[in-house]
């Protein structure tokens, strides 16, 4: 099964609860979501329940470097919905349980987008 959420407006929040049921799903994807979202804590207190205890959580968000602007830039975009930076998105889900165990940057010369997989800590 597929549960696929998206952001409604700037301010919304684009997770309240995850309608799965506890322990029920094997991995959690965030593409490009996590740097949008407040409450961190909160979102991952919430995957943490829905995914199971070997599951793992995959995030991908953008690396905010000056290469990373001046694309939003060239694109229309201000960035100005990112509440936080992929890296502050690592520190926050470490501190809250989460253990990373991969890290890859997608680059051109600079990193423009890291990918991390997590398991929870037991």
């Amino acid at each position: 099964m597929e549960v696929v959420l998206d952001a409604v407006g700037d301010d919304s929040p684009i997770v309240d609860s995850i309608p799965l049921q506890t322990g029920s799903a094997d991995a959690v994807v965030a593409m490009d979501m996590l740097e949008h979202i407040s409450d961190l804590a909160h979102v991952s207190d919430e995957i943490a329940r829905v995914i199971d205890e070997s599951g793992q959580l995959l995030v991908c968000g953008p690396t905010e470097n000056v290469i990373c602007e001046l694309g939003r830039r060239f694109g229309g975009f201000s960035g100005a919905d990112h509440k936080t930076t992929v890296g502050d998105i690592d520190d926050q889900l470490q501190a809250n349980g989460w253990s990373r165990v991969k890290k890859r940057d997608l680059r051109i010369v600079f990193p423009l987008f890291s990918v991390l997989v997590y398991e929870r800590r037991t």
